[in-house]
């Protein structure tokens, strides 16, 4: 498991009402993203244990938001996500 992996799988879980550690997660991620782009390691984040654990750190109506994404895009789309 890489820094990275460790430290988002270990973030705090980001409250409904706080926008600044959403915000901190969200940058966290990006430049999580950004350094390991064409890193080996970009797989494991990928994988959808890893994102089902990082969707969890979010509060309960942006995990709900995000399965309604999901659902969309799996219906309209066809496609995995």
């Amino acid at each position: 498991m890489t820094a990275y992996e460790t430290k988002a799988l270990n973030w705090p879980e980001v409250r409904a009402e706080d926008s600044i550690s959403l915000d901190r997660f969200s940058l966290f991620l990006l430049r999580n993203k950004n350094a390991m782009e064409c890193s080996k390691y970009l797989t494991k984040l990928e994988q959808p244990d890893t994102i089902q654990k990082l969707v969890m750190k979010l509060a309960f109506n942006l995990r709900k938001t995000w399965r309604c994404c999901i659902d969309h895009i799996m219906e309209t789309e066809r496609r995995s996500v």
